[in-house]
């Protein structure tokens, strides 16, 4: 038999998820910025800088 607190212990765990999920995916881009403007290919995963217009295109999938 499942007593109440397994659930409640079950439901701590989810939303604990939950709210580490949502932090990683609006704080994500605050260390890429940087990498994606730079001109060295060393860093930069496309190998150029990314545009003004690009830079809002990443901002706004984040919403």
């Amino acid at each position: 038999m499942i007593n109440v607190f397994d659930y409640n212990i079950l439901t701590v765990f989810i939303v604990d998820l939950l709210a580490t999920t949502g932090d990683v995916a609006l704080s994500w881009t605050s260390p890429i910025y940087p990498k994606l403007y730079s001109n060295d290919t060393s860093i930069n995963p496309i190998g150029r800088p990314i545009t003004e217009s690009e830079d809002s295109l990443l901002g706004s999938f984040l919403l």
